[in-house]
């Protein structure tokens, strides 16, 4: 499903891997010296600060950028969304890839 999503040409600098074991060792693998994560609120912060704390005792040259989300994704959850998909409802709409909503809908539509 993500790599149908970031298969769009404006995304053509974007890889999908899977991994076992730590972020920061598979970002050491595949050469980033950067990881992404998003805060959505400061109830996140606290668990994301210690993941770059122990990521940068594994790794220090790997560097973490946190970004915020827009209003309207603030309080958007994978939750929320299963939780629609599993009630038959559409998500919300752009919260997730049209490829994504499709695929959530028929699976717990069987």
């Amino acid at each position: 499903m993500l790599q149908q999503a970031v298969a769009d040409e404006s995304l053509q600098n974007v890889e999908v891997v899977a991994f076992p074991g730590l972020t920061v060792d598979c970002a050491r693998e595949h050469g980033a010296k950067y990881i992404v994560r998003g805060l959505r609120a400061v109830t996140d912060f606290e668990h994301e600060m210690s993941l770059v704390l122990a990521n940068e005792q594994l790794e220090n040259e790997i560097k973490t950028i946190f970004v915020m989300p827009s209003v309207r994704h603030l309080y958007l959850s994978s939750s929320v969304v299963r939780q629609a998909a599993v009630l038959g409802k559409r998500v919300i709409s752009g919260s997730v890839p049209a490829n994504v909503e499709a695929i959530l809908l028929r699976k717990f539509q069987q």
